[in-house]
């Protein structure tokens, strides 16, 4: 076994809701004008939300993003896994790998998600956006779900979509892959996440079962 630990993050990893998202943010730059196409408000807004402040200074960001989780928690109960998730965390459990889940996403919305995937039942060790004060890249929450578990970093890896994943987990000291599905094309920019070079690339879980295994 490579590694013993392994942490996952949850949207556009576990579970296809950047779909959700993505309608959220239509949603709420439509209702102040803005018409923008998928491209341009994935490029935009998804990841690095200083840089959208700075670019739309004209936008109350405290009042779309309440409203975005909004629709987020309101949506999350359509939620579905990513093809092999759950046959893939079994397989880990099975062979004595310990799991534990760290997002960005708030609690409720999480919940909802668990319960719709059916992915509940394997998770005991959760750190939530609404737990932290940091979120991903910052190093925080990683570390929390890390004492939390009581994992031993030198044998734990991180599974993400984003760059965000990929600097949270090396900044906690962490081996990163990072998850490219076909399903992530259009609201990912692969190359730039590989630009941050994260330790292996899978494209699909039953890789990463056969890279955390071998």
């Amino acid at each position: 076994m490579k590694y013993k630990h392994v942490l996952f993050d949850w949207d556009g990893t576990l579970s296809m809701t950047i779909d959700i998202w993505l309608r959220g943010w239509r949603q709420e730059l439509s209702k102040i004008g803005y018409d923008l196409d998928d491209e341009t408000i994935v490029a935009d807004f998804f990841y690095e939300h200083h840089k959208a402040k700075l670019k739309y200074p004209e936008i109350d960001f405290e009042d779309i993003v309440k409203n975005l989780f909004s629709y987020v928690e309101e949506h999350s109960k359509e939620t579905k896994p990513y093809p092999g998730s759950a046959d893939m965390i079994e397989s880990l459990l099975n062979e004595g790998v310990s799991i534990a889940l760290v997002t960005s996403s708030s609690r409720h919305a999480l919940e909802n998600g668990l319960h719709s995937t059916g992915l509940k039942k394997y998770f005991h060790t959760i750190v939530t956006g609404d737990d932290i004060t940091h979120h991903k890249p910052h190093p925080e929450p990683i570390l929390k779900v890390i004492d939390l578990a009581g994992f031993e970093k030198e044998s734990a890896i991180i599974i993400g979509d984003s760059r965000a994943d990929i600097l949270g987990g090396k900044a906690a000291g962490i081996a990163t892959c990072a998850f490219t599905p076909p399903q992530n094309e259009l609201t990912h920019d692969f190359e730039e996440v590989l630009s941050h070079k994260p330790d292996y690339v899978v494209t699909n879980h039953e890789e990463f079962r056969d890279l955390v295994l071998k």
